[in-house]
């Protein structure tokens, strides 16, 4: 078994991990513009894309196994949302393999709770539900809400791609596991390692209150885009373009 990834232009390495729900065509003309400065390797998780299925459980330490299989040797992981958790994982994990820790919209730890901003597990659920009912049109608003500035031709085109691999059901229960499941925190109290996250500051899945939370966790980086949503990649490519590349640069 082995995942699904393409690669593009040259530099230092990074790797794209997407969201639940999505493959790495969410990436979109984003990946364009990194690949412009960097060798971007894009990863379809394991039932997303044209990825098969695990053949183990779907644990984070499998996930992470099968990410790195088709890494390179070592790399800066960004992370969008479900990817960021697997890209925290890896950096906790595998320091040997990461050579930096850059998330987008994500957390890790995803489930609100006390003095903890997250997501519900009601709407986390309804989510779920909505893609596992009506997929199509629970993508495309999903879409509309995070790129709302985005012209009709260029998210028709958005959709054409992620819908041409639509994920398997296994996959999306499996990957809302891991959603539900998982608190990293305190396991980043002990990486001295810096870290940047970008949240958007109308993201209605990560709260941007949570730039208040993560120093007591981490040594990170934050920007906080504030009219962009959940995808700023999407919403605002040239704003996170340059936190992307003023980080990685500078």
């Amino acid at each position: 078994m082995k995942l699904y990834s393409t690669t593009r232009g040259q530099g230092r390495d990074l790797v794209l991990l997407h969201g639940w729900g999505f493959h790495s065509g969410i990436w979109g003309d984003f990946a364009e513009r990194l690949a412009q400065h960097y060798r971007v390797t894009l990863i379809d998780l394991p039932g997303f894309g044209q990825s098969p299925m695990l053949d183990k459980p779907y644990t984070l330490e499998n996930v992470s196994a099968a990410v790195l299989e088709v890494s390179p040797l070592q790399a800066i992981f960004i992370g969008w949302s479900l990817g960021g958790l697997i890209a925290t994982a890896i950096a906790i994990y595998h320091r040997q393999r990461h050579l930096g820790l850059l998330n987008l919209c994500s957390s890790p730890c995803f489930i609100e709770g006390a003095n903890w901003p997250g997501i519900s597990l009601f709407s986390l659920e309804q989510f779920s539900q909505g893609l596992r009912v009506a997929y199509e049109k629970t993508l495309l608003r999903f879409l509309l809400l995070q790129a709302p500035g985005l012209s009709r031709v260029a998210l028709l085109a958005l959709k054409q791609e992620v819908l041409r691999y639509p994920p398997s059901e296994a996959a999306l229960f499996a990957g809302l596991s891991l959603l539900e499941n998982t608190d990293l925190r305190h396991y980043l109290h002990n990486s001295k390692d810096s870290s940047l996250y970008i949240l958007g500051g109308l993201d209605a899945l990560i709260p941007v209150k949570m730039a208040a939370y993560l120093p007591q966790f981490l040594n990170a980086q934050i920007n906080i885009i504030e009219k962009a949503g959940h995808a700023p990649f999407i919403s605002h490519p040239s704003e996170t373009l340059e936190l992307i590349k003023g980080w990685i640069d500078g």
